[in-house]
């Protein structure tokens, strides 16, 4: 599996939002990127495979593949295809307020209910919805000389007709508006160091609030409990590390926070139904 380069993707490094269209696309083997990409299938239909299986997708879907991850396309008929590139550290810069809206945020998350039972980030977006998006995406992609603003803003444009146009259900908002900040908190602790033994009452007590509150407000604003979301984290940065390494299994347990093999060997199996050695030797072949 490759790699995708930033600087081949990002012409002004320091506004990292771009844009591409793809059209008649061949099968696309498995690859990874440190970047955000919203794929948006605009004609034809395809199987989209990831780390969270494989997923049959056509025109009007919208697929999220959160940084570390990895995705590809095989058995597509006619598949045309726009891409949204972002740098994810314009979430903890210029846009770090979008994780906290209840609309906007939620499309960043990982398990998050606004995305589709299935966890694997797809969300099935009307007709109208997609002619907006064909426009704005087409805007990004000749954007040559616009403003950071600009850029920024056909971004918002884009994200939130992602975020408004699903069927999917939306996450509650805390009362006093957008996502509560201990789950802000909680996430962003557990994404920057996945590697930490985190337990519920660790977790909680970061964040300064009780055990059983913090799993009430994951669950009802995220659509899944703190350690399911840490372990959907780690399940997801182990996947890319066995097709993107030869690191063996215990040194990529260690890594994402399951130093223990057999433990390891347990969850990475009830997130994807397979060990770790078998997911590896299977999308390797």
């Amino acid at each position: 599996m490759h790699r995708i380069r930033r600087r081949d993707v990002f012409p002004i490094p320091d506004v990292p939002v771009a844009a591409s269209r793809l059209d008649r696309v061949g099968e696309v083997p498995p690859h990874g990127h440190d970047f955000l990409e919203i794929a948006l299938v605009v004609r034809g239909n395809a199987t989209h495979v990831s780390a969270g299986g494989r997923l049959a997708i056509e025109s009007g879907s919208a697929i999220v593949v959160r940084p570390g991850s990895w995705h590809g396309y095989q058995d597509c008929r006619d598949l045309a295809i726009d891409n949204i590139y972002v740098g994810p550290e314009l979430f903890r810069r210029e846009l770090s307020w979008v994780r906290s809206d209840p609309q906007l945020g939620p499309v960043l998350w990982p398990g998050s209910a606004h995305h589709t039972a299935d966890r694997r980030g797809c969300v099935q977006l009307g007709r109208a919805s997609m002619h907006r998006l064909h426009g704005w995406v087409g805007a990004l992609q000749t954007a040559a000389g616009q403003s950071a603003a600009w850029r920024l803003g056909h971004l918002l444009l884009i994200v939130n007709e992602i975020a408004g146009g699903s069927a999917s259900p939306a996450p509650q908002a805390d009362p006093a508006g957008g996502i509560h900040p201990a789950v802000l908190r909680a996430a962003g602790l557990v994404e920057d160091e996945l590697d930490r033994p985190w337990t519920l009452d660790r977790l909680a007590r970061a964040v300064n609030v009780a055990p059983t509150y913090l799993v009430r407000l994951f669950s009802a604003q995220l659509g899944i409990p703190p350690l399911a979301f840490l372990a959907r984290l780690r399940a997801e940065r182990a996947a890319g590390m066995l097709i993107e390494t030869d690191l063996p299994i215990s040194a990529i347990g260690v890594r994402v926070g399951w130093p223990d093999p057999n433990y390891m060997s347990r969850r990475f199996r009830a997130c994807f139904g397979v060990s770790p050695s078998g997911y590896r030797a299977s999308y390797r072949r």
